[in-house]
């Protein structure tokens, strides 16, 4: 994938000539955006007053009454850092002109399953309010899961439009 490029007039006397300036890689704006998602979702899980959903309903209200909205969330969190994840993969093999497969958007569901669990259990080891539950570990794997899946789906699908 190209680069973006920007043309900056050196002085005025080479005002006819320019230089061309590149700017970084997209995968890397993805790979940091990944970053300051992942210590987000880590901060809301181990955040005290995220407890029992309060920070999501307050942000959220009108989810109040919804049985499962602790579980959407969890799904919806790591289903984001599923996204972001693949985007920066799959723009890391294009800048490298290599083949984004399977098999790579397998291990970042597998990442993003294996940063639930650990979420899941630092939330039982430093925690009063919160502790770990199976059902939250399965909907951070499906979240990231169906993300993937997402992604897979419509990149197939372009291919086969191409």
């Amino acid at each position: 994938m190209p680069g973006f490029f920007i043309s900056l007039p050196i002085d005025r006397a080479m005002a006819s000539r320019t230089t061309t300036v590149s700017s970084p890689p997209m995968w890397r704006f993805f790979a940091a955006c990944s970053l300051g998602w992942a210590l987000f979702v880590l901060w809301g899980c181990l955040n005290e007053t995220g407890a029992g959903g309060g920070l999501v309903l307050r942000l959220f209200p009108f989810l109040q009454g919804f049985a499962y909205t602790d579980k959407l969330v969890h799904a919806g969190l790591h289903g984001v850092l599923a996204t972001l994840l693949w985007w920066t993969g799959a723009l890391r093999a294009l800048s490298l002109g290599r083949v984004w497969s399977v098999v790579q958007a397998l291990l970042v569901v597998l990442l993003c399953a294996a940063y639930g669990g650990l979420i899941e259990m630092l939330q039982a080891m430093f925690t009063t309010t919160r502790g770990a539950e199976w059902l939250d570990a399965l909907a951070n794997t499906l979240g990231a899961a169906l993300a993937v899946l997402l992604w897979q789906g419509l990149l197939a699908v372009c291919k086969n439009r191409s």
